[in-house]
């Protein structure tokens, strides 16, 4: 019987690896599924569940508009420098509730200064204003407002 050498048995194996590395790396990989969900706590204790609703591209163009008027808004009213002013707006609805679309706005001011009540409340005002200019079958609250600066909540 003949002997097989260790050569032989090192490049055997080193093939055989090579074979199903290259079959392991031509595997698709699954891709992580993320959902989040959105859920608000009422004042009774009762938790809500909010559905951030998928929209079409033209609503989207929508949202980034008002989103810029009300960055320029900010700036003019507070006198900061619109790189400054940070301001999303996302779309909510109950579940299985299209029509009665909500807007929350969130605004980050980028500085440690505070403003007079006066300021805050002409900016939800003005706030409102641009969401509700031309009317998208969309309602916007004083409560769905969120305005911060880089150390307090200042609405």
């Amino acid at each position: 019987m003949k002997r097989i050498s260790k050569k032989t048995i090192l490049f055997s194996l080193l093939v055989m690896m090579i074979a199903v590395s290259y079959y392991l790396i031509g595997q698709k990989k699954p891709k992580p599924e993320v959902t989040s969900e959105l859920t608000e706590f009422l004042p009774n204790g009762e938790m809500k569940v909010r559905v951030m609703e998928e929209v079409d591209e033209e609503t989207t163009q929508w949202r980034k508009a008002k989103e810029a008027d009300v960055k320029s808004l900010i700036a003019e009213q507070t006198g900061l420098k619109g790189e400054d002013v940070l301001v999303s707006a996302t779309f909510e609805s109950n579940i299985g509730d299209t029509k009665n679309q909500e807007i929350t706005c969130s605004v980050v001011l980028r500085t440690e200064a505070t403003f007079d009540d006066h300021i805050i409340q002409n900016v939800v005002d003005g706030i409102i204003h641009v969401f509700k200019q031309d009317s998208k079958e969309v309602t916007i609250n004083k409560e769905n407002i969120v305005i911060t600066n880089n150390t307090d909540v200042l609405y």
